[in-house]
């Protein structure tokens, strides 16, 4: 983004004067917000995360769509509504919300359900102070979503940080390394706290908290055609789409190596299919994960923690000097 552009909206919040029309470049969040009233009606009275699993593995496809369609009815009224009436454009931006929201829901379900984790909260607004030596700042924001699975025999609660991106953001720890992408591990900081604090959920056991995993969910619609006679290159591709990009959080075994066991605890079918639909993970012939598996140590991942620490503490003094 423009330096300039970015010091007019953060800085000074200016905001472009709003004329009533709806734009193209509103659908990022207009499907934003639907898929987060989509995941909101789907765990309606939900009072523990045993009975937020159990929404979830009981959703019928036929109360998925019954969900959807309601809650695109809504949009329908309030976008013609704010907009004066309806127009191939306005038509435009609903169908390909209502695409998107449909394809998201399921790729949402079956992240949900296919392990051990339970989505605790959504859109959760934090406020927690980062401490390097003997600086502090405090960091205020919102996480879209965050799962966590309770391990019991260990004592510990795995926390898995999802954020919906309708765009074409990609992870890589190379823009997180050169601080130019801190947002998924500064969540993961605060997820972590949050539950400390028992500002995630309050229901059953606490345990001590560690990341597991750091994703960006990407909310899209796109379709993949491939020839009909080559379907595992087409489940290559539409895989792409649903994958959570980001990486998971190993602790190493004793000879140094990152057992892929735990990755079950996110998809139960992983070891059977040497392959997950929504991670990218795989197995070699060998039972040990591919090159291209987006993992990495949990010692690796709290030096990058750190570093994320110190990077915004120095960050934050720079601006403080102008």
């Amino acid at each position: 983004q423009c330096p300039f552009a970015y010091y007019l909206e953060k800085g000074l919040y200016a905001a472009p004067v709003k004329t009533g029309r709806i734009q193209k470049s509103h659908i990022g969040s207009l499907i934003h917000a639907a898929v987060c009233e989509y995941c909101t009606r789907v765990e309606q009275d939900a009072a523990s995360p045993k009975e937020l699993r159990e929404k979830w593995e009981k959703l019928t496809p036929e109360a998925s769509s019954a969900i959807i369609q309601d809650i695109m009815a809504d949009v329908r009224k309030k976008i013609t509504a704010h907009s004066g009436g309806e127009s191939k454009q306005i038509e435009y931006l609903l169908n390909r919300c209502g695409s998107t929201l449909i394809k998201s829901a399921e790729n949402i379900r079956k992240s949900i359900i296919s392990g051990g984790y339970t989505s605790v909260c959504r859109e959760k607004d934090f406020e927690v102070r980062i401490n390097w030596k003997n600086d502090s700042v405090t960091l205020f924001g919102k996480i879209d979503r965050v799962d966590v699975m309770g391990l019991a025999a260990d004592g510990k609660a795995n926390i898995r940080v999802v954020d919906y991106k309708s765009g074409s953001k990609k992870f890589s720890l190379t823009a997180i390394c050169n601080r130019l992408d801190m947002q998924l591990v500064l969540y993961a900081l605060a997820a972590a706290r949050l539950y400390e604090d028992g500002l995630l959920y309050k229901h059953g056991p606490m345990y001590t908290p560690q990341i597991s995993g750091i994703f960006y969910n990407r909310l899209t619609d796109e379709q993949v055609i491939i020839p009909e006679n080559d379907a595992s290159l087409a489940r290559r591709e539409q895989n792409k789409t649903r994958h959570l990009d980001g990486i998971i959080v190993i602790d190493e075994a004793a000879d140094g190596t990152l057992p892929p066991d735990s990755i079950c605890d996110m998809d139960k079918n992983f070891a059977e299919n040497k392959s997950s639909e929504f991670l990218n993970v795989s197995l070699k012939a060998d039972k040990t994960l591919s090159q291209a598996s987006q993992v990495t140590s949990r010692s690796t991942f709290n030096t990058i923690a750190e570093y994320m620490k110190k990077s915004v503490i120095d960050t934050d003094r720079r601006i403080k000097d102008g």
